[in-house]
């Protein structure tokens, strides 16, 4: 077994103990919002989120050093199974941050079994989740929208990392995707890339500061193995667990905006 086999196969168990969890990017609108100032660890959850459905809660946990604000929310979800004689109740959690001072964008991070009811990730923010932050905390449903990345922003050197693999699109909506060694040279021998018909749909890369793989789509949607514990929001109210869990998700919301450019 060579070298490289070692370290794929080394990768691929470090990563299966530590599960991939997706993150959603959704940009949010200058236009309409309320004043920053109103967004201050003095408000009350339950006012705020005061017209939620009865299956969904939320919580808001603030960050005075950094100035970010955290929206919790957990839905219970019904599901049936076939060997079950009735529905059993399932945690839909999210965590959604965003930045008191900057304001630009909302990073997302969903985990649930109910998730399957609801189609991916992606679809659950922006149909269900960005709507209902959007009304209550800027009086607006439409003020954030899943934010796709351009050209630029798939650029594997813009997200700091060693390409692993990519997926391109092709003009004539086929895809193919590399991987595997020396796969910059590769893509460039086959003529793939850069090539002004071809779009990079996907990159996979491993950068040094998180230790991780990271997977950037061009939709919106990145995964990497950050946090392999809970986000219930009970489990969150732990002031230790939360204060260490704020710290990673700052890091990765500090690393998307240096990525994406979001500056005020």
């Amino acid at each position: 077994m060579d070298i490289f086999s070692k370290v794929f196969i080394y990768s691929f168990l470090r990563e299966a103990g530590n599960p991939m969890n997706t993150y959603i990017v959704s940009l949010l609108s200058r236009n309409g919002k309320k004043a920053v100032e109103s967004l201050n660890s003095n408000l009350n959850s339950k006012d705020l989120f005061s017209k939620m459905p009865s299956t969904m809660s939320f919580d808001v946990k603030f960050d005075a050093d950094d100035g970010y604000i955290f929206v919790l929310s957990d839905e219970k979800v019904p599901l049936s199974f076939f060997y079950l004689k009735e529905e059993r109740f399932y945690d839909l959690n999210t965590v959604n941050i965003l930045n008191l001072d900057r304001m630009n964008f909302m990073l997302s991070f969903v985990k649930g079994i109910g998730i399957l009811r609801r189609g991916d990730p992606l679809k659950y923010i922006s149909s269900e989740i960005n709507p209902l932050i959007g009304s209550s905390l800027f009086n607006d449903p439409s003020i954030l929208e899943i934010r796709q990345f351009s050209d630029k922003e798939m650029q594997w050197q813009t997200w700091k990392g060693d390409l692993v693999s990519i997926t391109l699109e092709l003009p004539d909506a086929k895809v193919i995707s590399v991987r595997g060694r020396e796969i910059e040279s590769k893509i460039e021998e086959l003529e793939l890339y850069p090539n002004n018909n071809n779009k990079i749909a996907e990159i996979r890369i491993h950068n040094a500061d998180f230790n991780r793989y990271i997977t950037i789509r061009r939709n919106g949607k990145m995964r990497i193995a950050l946090w392999p514990g809970e986000i219930k929001m009970e489990d969150l109210n732990e002031k230790t667990l939360f204060s260490r869990f704020s710290k990673r998700m700052i890091n990765l919301y500090e690393y998307v905006q240096q990525a994406v450019g979001e500056e005020l």
